[in-house]
């Protein structure tokens, strides 16, 4: 999944949940760590990959031609 989806569901959750703090409180997560990462200013991190059943993986792909 790529990070423009993890934003998105993020996205969709807090919307769901009626608002950032609302979503944050649930999840034991600062309402403005949660805005921070809505906004693009930081990655999600563990904890919110965690409320969201998501873990950050690495993935290799070979290169085309090479």
């Amino acid at each position: 999944m790529k990070h423009e989806r993890v934003l998105e569901r993020l996205g969709r959750e807090v919307k769901e949940a009626g608002s950032r703090r609302k979503w944050a409180i649930q999840h034991g997560i600062s309402a403005q760590y949660v805005g921070d990462v809505l906004q693009g200013k930081r990655p999600p991190g563990p904890l919110i990959l965690r409320a969201l059943g998501l873990e950050r993986t690495i993935s290799f792909q070979e290169r085309r031609g090479a």
